[in-house]
C-alpha cells in the first residue's frame, strides 16, 4: 500500500490489524518534489477515474459518466496532461488495466465506477503544475484511491 500524505503516518496499529510481520516504512516526498526540472523524462504509472460529464443546459455541471473505451480513456489522459505539467506522446503510455469497480459508501449509496491504469513515459512542461499533480493527483476519485500520479527516473538519470 502506498500513502501520500502531508504529515508522516503512524501506521502501526493498521499493520498489527493484519499481522505482527507487516512492516512499514516513509520516505520524504520533497527530496522527489524539488528534483522535478522542466524538461525531464519520467516513468509513470497512474490509476485514474476517467470521467466527462454532460451539461443539462441548466449552467450546472451535469451528470458525469465514465469514459468507457480505450481510445477515450487514452484521450482524457493526453487532454489532463497540459493542466499538470506534462506532456504524453500517443506511443510513449499505454492502458495496462480498466476495471469496473462497485461497492456501498456509507448511507447505502451504491457507487460504480470505472478504474483505469496507465503506464508510460512522459515529459515534464511545468514544473509547478506538475508538483501539484504529484501532491494532489489527477481527476476523479481521489477518495476512492485514484489519481495518485507516480514517476520514476529512466535508465541512469539521477
Amino acid at each position: 500500500m502506498l500513502i501520500l500524505s502531508e504529515e508522516s503516518p503512524d501506521l502501526s496499529g493498521f499493520c498489527t490489524q493484519f499481522s505482527s510481520e507487516i512492516k512499514w516504512e516513509t520516505a520524504d516526498y520533497e527530496k522527489l518534489i524539488n528534483g522535478i526540472k522542466n524538461g525531464s523524462c519520467k516513468r509513470f504509472r497512474l490509476t485514474a477515474n476517467p470521467t466527462y460529464s454532460v451539461s443539462n443546459n441548466k449552467g450546472e455541471r451535469g451528470k458525469v459518466h465514465a469514459h468507457i473505451t480505450p481510445e477515450h480513456q487514452r484521450k482524457w489522459l493526453m487532454n489532463k496532461s497540459t493542466a499538470n505539467g506534462f506532456k504524453l506522446s500517443d506511443n510513449n503510455f499505454n492502458i495496462v488495466q480498466s476495471k469496473w469497480k462497485q461497492f456501498y459508501r456509507s448511507g447505502s449509496k451504491y457507487v460504480t465506477l470505472i478504474s483505469v491504469t496507465y503506464e508510460g513515459v512522459l515529459e515534464i512542461t511545468d514544473e509547478e503544475l506538475f508538483r501539484k499533480a504529484l501532491r494532489n493527483g489527477i481527476g476523479r476519485g481521489k477518495a476512492y484511491g485514484m489519481g495518485l500520479l507516480t514517476v520514476m527516473n529512466i535508465g541512469g538519470e539521477n
